[in-house]
């Protein structure tokens, strides 16, 4: 898994700096959708729990929130490493924290 830290771009000093590519410009329309999270859950439940509209709009914004989240930790730790693309190492790294985080 590698992903581009920015479009195009070759030195480190024309990455964005993080304020610019997430928190208030974080594009919010771009999120999971309420059935494939009603999917996951239905893969994880056992019963034949369900849960509401609501509740699953609620569920897609938070793991668009720790996608999101994920992305511009590891993108800061592969910036930090002098790195131009976030690689699976990078994400590995920070996951331990983010999981504590986000329970």
């Amino acid at each position: 898994l590698i992903v581009s830290v920015a479009p195009a771009v070759a030195a480190m000093a024309d990455l964005p700096e993080p304020d610019s590519y997430f928190g208030d410009g974080c594009d919010p329309s771009v999120t999971f959708k309420p059935e494939t999270i009603a999917k996951i859950f239905n893969l994880v439940w056992k019963s034949k729990t369900k849960a509401n509209s609501d509740a699953l709009k609620l569920s897609a914004e938070y793991m668009r929130l720790f996608v999101a989240e994920a992305i511009r930790r590891s993108n800061d730790l592969a910036r930090n490493d002098g790195s131009a693309t976030v690689e699976a190492s990078h994400l590995e790294r920070v996951l331990p924290q983010l999981l504590l985080d986000f329970s």
